[in-house]
């Protein structure tokens, strides 16, 4: 067994291999249509969006709205649900989920997760609720559909809205039926690390037609052409991001089936090293794979997860912390939690490359360097002082 890079190593990557990245956009399949959009001049919010709409909603079975980002999407909703109280969601979920509902100058309050899909947990939220819960939010996290029935069952006896903050899960499906027609509505980002990217840009889908129309006019300043309806914003979709979402729309199951082989390799040679476990997913759900995370148990795998980060950073293998939970980001320690499930992924999570542009061979390598990394005895204080590169800071970018 070989032990990680040190500065006078060779790492196992020459070139540090992303943990995620764009999808590649078919130059060829949009440049005519990009250069023709510019040539119009109608470069936001008209043919191209309202054909990506007409895709979404072929394969949600929804009304869909397109929207500048997931993160504008999120907040529009709340406002067109006009919501009351609290929202009730998961502390681990990326900080956008968070922003929204902040943004509407709304209070929330904190569910623990299933310790195996790492969604949130109806128990939990059975638990927390009250009558002041004016909503109730789930996350899919990495693509893994939450407990649906169980958290509308719940919504539904306090006759308030289910929403789901699908930003990671487009693709995903839930009884054979893909999300974004469960709850009240859900949704989808477009953004960078995306298996759809419009290189920024998101979605709102609902079985509700009123609920659509009221976040099309909202993300639209409000306007209904000649008056303004509400308070809106600026949260129209450009023609360019549509025309790269709607293409990438089109091969998506083919991304999520290499997706899947990339998950499937990891998981062959990895789920024999000791103190390494994964994320489940029920089996009548399907993830579209979008993020691949371990969980490391210190004591069997004989290292704790930032060391073993560390590691891998020396090996040129970008790994990130997802998700840094909500209650510790600075804007919201102040909010009373008690999360212990939360608390133990956060400690032991760490997530591994996972994009079109790596090969099969090369999440073969990524699991190699896990497994092959030394016992315990040389995990020590001397191999971290080994490790050349520094740790980065927990990732709060684009996700």
């Amino acid at each position: 067994m070989k032990p990680p890079a040190s500065p006078d190593g060779t790492p196992a990557f020459k070139e540090v291999l992303k943990i995620a990245t764009p999808s590649r956009i078919p130059w060829v399949m949009v440049r005519d249509k990009i250069r023709r959009t510019i040539e119009s001049g109608m470069v936001s919010n008209d043919r191209q969006v309202s054909y990506l709409e007409k895709m979404l909603s072929a394969i949600t079975g929804t009304g869909c709205a397109a929207v500048s980002s997931g993160s504008a999407g999120l907040t529009l909703l709340l406002r067109a649900l006009k919501v009351k109280g609290y929202v009730l969601m998961p502390s681990f979920t990326f900080s956008a989920s968070a922003h929204a509902v902040a943004w509407n100058s709304l209070k929330m309050r904190f569910a623990d997760i299933d310790p195996e899909t790492f969604c949130i947990d109806p128990d939990d939220v059975s638990e927390k609720i009250d009558r002041r819960c004016g909503c109730i939010m789930g996350v899919p996290i990495f693509g893994v559909p939450c407990k649906i029935e169980a958290l509308q069952e719940i919504a539904d006896d306090y006759h308030i809205p289910l929403i789901f903050d699908s930003a990671h899960a487009l693709g995903s499906k839930h009884a054979n039926q893909y999300l974004g027609r469960f709850g009240k509505a859900e949704v989808f980002s477009f953004s960078p690390a995306k298996i759809v990217t419009g290189c920024e840009g998101g979605a709102v889908c609902s079985t509700s037609h009123e609920l659509i129309e009221k976040v099309r006019i909202l993300r639209n300043y409000g306007s209904t052409g000649n008056d303004c309806e509400d308070t809106g914003m600026n949260a129209r979709m450009t023609e360019i991001s549509a025309i790269i979402a709607s293409t990438l729309l089109e091969r998506i199951e083919d991304a999520i089936r290499y997706r899947k082989r990339i998950e499937d390799r990891y998981r062959s040679i990895l789920q024999k090293v000791p103190g390494i476990s994964f994320q489940s997913c029920p089996p009548e759900d399907r993830p579209n794979h979008q993020t691949f995370a371990i969980l490391i148990s210190p004591q069997e795998f004989g290292m704790d997860r930032d060391t073993l980060q560390k590691a891998l950073m020396a090996e040129n293998i970008e790994t990130r912390v997802y998700f840094k939970p909500i209650h510790h980001l600075k804007p919201y320690r102040r909010i009373e939690s008690r999360l212990p499930v939360t608390e133990d992924i956060y400690s032991r999570i760490l997530a591994l490359p996972l994009h079109e542009r790596m090969t099969i061979s090369d999440a073969s390598k990524v699991a190699n360097c896990i497994r092959d990394i030394p016992p315990s005895p040389k995990r020590g204080e001397e191999s971290r002082l080994r490790f050349a590169p520094p740790l980065l800071p927990p990732f709060l970018g684009n996700f």
